[in-house]
């Protein structure tokens, strides 16, 4: 399965290599004018056109090639087109100060204000995204409940639970999901701070991603945590690398809190062969694992990989239904084992009431009844149209020198813009025309990222993200300014 799974890999690096060489002018053979065909590079590699279809997908976002409506793919010319992100150097150590913390919160949510002409600032997904009228109809029916009026105590309704288990199985998480083993939340956010409690104390180190979620940064504060910031591919994620030195000199004082799939802001994937060093890494180093997969369900390229929590013993499984359905649902949940199941659901019930039986009784019935799935279709395959326009319009606008990531799911992108670029400025200049856009310095522990911006494709819809792109293309070559 390993050797199939990533064949589209080996493809991809063939195939660059072959490009570089024309390129360079080291081949006897001139550069084709059209790309060979995805049916093409299939018989001559005996692989499927879906694996040729992830290889040219690489190429793509490594602005290599592009896809041409009924001309099918050309090489791009050296100097066009949007190239991938290098892999950022190690960060060291650094305890977020309040003032930053402060900062940060204040941006972060100036860019997740959806009330915006044009979102692209939020991680979730749009009104038009929501399957609104399916819902109404369930709360309608559960409304009628007696019960729909009560608290729903931790650990939440068992055939809810039971539902998720389901989920999570059909979905191929790889993990032996089980009823008792989930425990309801309010969203991911109450998930990461009740696993956090969990498995740190105050002084520990938090190891995760650079760039990371910016509420990583406003938990770990809460908490007394230290951030440890580790070296992430654009592409690939967290580099295993990156983790043997630290958890080595931290064995028993740290927590690695991480999402390989599609995680924010980058949208990386984290392969297979990764997640099992990593695992191995872990196991060693006796370091609990936070797994944050809220996004891990829209996936729209690519196979399934099973999760980094179905590969360690001490594990934290947690997710949500803020990014597939709606974030208003305030809905997610836990998926943990022994003394640190028994942890959370402490925490859980000495902190709250419970949560919405309602909401608790929809959700149920959205899943027992097939809706969710065939919403989580139709939601994969607008994210995958929107994710392309974006990309497109980004490569027609960005300044020479920008790079961008293409994500293989999830809600999200990242932009390097050139050396230079302020994208706190950049923030206020879109505010000020109606868009939304999340600076990258707001996902460092530090400030750092200042030339990056963090995209979101699910809350606007394929006009709103042309036109918002047009406009952004604008700002940037006008706070450069360049011609456009």
């Amino acid at each position: 399965m390993k050797k199939e799974s990533f064949k589209y890999l080996e493809i991809a690096r063939a195939l660059e290599t072959m490009i570089e060489q024309w390129r360079r002018g080291e081949t006897a053979h001139r550069p084709p004018r059209a790309f060979p065909s995805i049916r093409q590079t299939a018989r001559e590699w005996s692989v499927s056109p879906n694996t040729v279809v992830q290889a040219y997908g690489v190429l793509e976002s490594q602005g290599l090639i592009r896809g041409v409506e009924r001309s099918g793919w050309q090489l791009i010319p050296p100097g066009e087109g949007v190239r991938r992100l290098a892999v950022p150097g190690v960060s060291k150590a650094l305890e977020p100060r309040g003032a930053e913390l402060s900062l940060l919160m204040e941006n972060a949510m100036d860019a997740a204000r959806s009330s915006a002409g044009i979102p692209l600032g939020i991680a979730a997904p749009g009104a038009d995204l929501i399957p609104q009228s399916q819902l109404s109809g369930l709360l309608r029916r559960q409304t009628a409940r007696e019960e729909a009026w009560g608290y729903d105590f931790a650990p939440g309704r068992r055939s809810l639970r039971a539902q998720i288990a389901q989920l999570m199985i059909r979905l191929g998480t790889g993990i032996p999901a089980e009823a008792g083993h989930i425990l309801m939340t309010r969203g991911a956010t109450e998930g990461l701070y009740l696993a956090l409690s969990a498995v740190t104390s105050p002084g520990d180190l938090l190891l995760t991603e650079s760039p990371c979620f910016s509420g990583y940064l406003v938990l770990a504060r809460q908490l007394g945590l230290r951030i440890l910031p580790l070296p992430t591919h654009p592409e690939t994620g967290l580099d295993p690398r990156g983790l043997e030195e630290p958890i080595s000199r931290h064995s028993g004082h740290a927590c690695l809190l991480v999402s390989p799939n599609y995680a924010n802001p980058l949208g990386s994937l984290m392969p297979w062969e990764h997640r099992t060093r990593i695992a191995e890494l872990c196991r060693q180093g006796d370091i609990p694992v936070i797994e944050n997969d809220v996004a891990g369900l829209i996936r729209f390229e690519g196979p399934v990989t099973p999760s980094l929590s179905s590969l360690v013993s001490r594990g934290v499984y947690l997710s949500s239904f803020s990014k597939t359905v709606g974030p208003g649902l305030r809905l997610g949940w836990v998926h943990s084992t022994g003394q640190m199941f028994e942890a959370m659901t402490a925490r859980s019930v000495a902190q709250s009431t419970g949560g919405s039986a309602l909401m608790a009784l929809m959700m149920e019935d959205f899943l027992g009844s097939g809706g969710f799935y065939r919403h989580l279709y139709r939601l994969r395959r607008e994210a995958q149209e929107r994710r392309n326009t974006m990309i497109h319009a980004l490569n027609r606008v960005l300044p020479r020198g920008s790079r961008i990531t293409r994500p293989r799911g999830g809600l999200v992108l990242w932009i390097e813009l050139p050396q230079g670029s302020d994208t706190m400025v950049l923030q206020r200049l879109a505010r000020d025309q109606g868009i939304t856009i999340a600076p990258g310095a707001i996902f460092s522990a530090h400030g750092e990222y200042a030339s990056c911006i963090r995209l979101g494709y699910g809350a606007a819809s394929p006009g709103q993200i042309r036109r918002g792109v047009e406009i952004l293309g604008r700002l940037i070559h006008l706070q450069r300014e360049e011609p456009v």
